[in-house]
């Protein structure tokens, strides 16, 4: 059980260390300070889509690897490196806004 609860709470403390980490790199910028709920549904909105183009990235990891038999490191690099850019993409606009 203690490690459901430690999970949760480190799920916690990664949101809010998000939240904080854009709302610190926007006032360094000097970006207009938004409301802390905007910026709230902002990162909660990007962690959903974390989440769920990772699981998409990762069942195209194993399809390449096991239908197509390709090589680990192809069957990882092909999906992984365009999520990765995508979310550096989407970090940078997040700033932005």
């Amino acid at each position: 059980m203690s490690g459901v609860i430690g999970d949760l709470i480190d799920g916690a403390v990664g949101y809010f260390t998000d939240l904080w980490v854009l709302r610190r790199q926007r006032a360094h910028r000097g970006r207009p300070a938004n409301a802390w709920r905007t910026d709230a549904g902002d990162v909660a909105v990007l962690d959903g889509w974390t989440l769920v183009v990772s699981l998409l990235a990762v069942i195209a990891c194993v399809v390449l690897y096991a239908v197509f038999a390709l090589p680990v490191w192809l069957s990882v690099l092909l999906p992984v490196a365009p999520t990765v850019l995508y979310f550096v993409y989407r970090w940078r606009k997040l700033l932005r806004a």
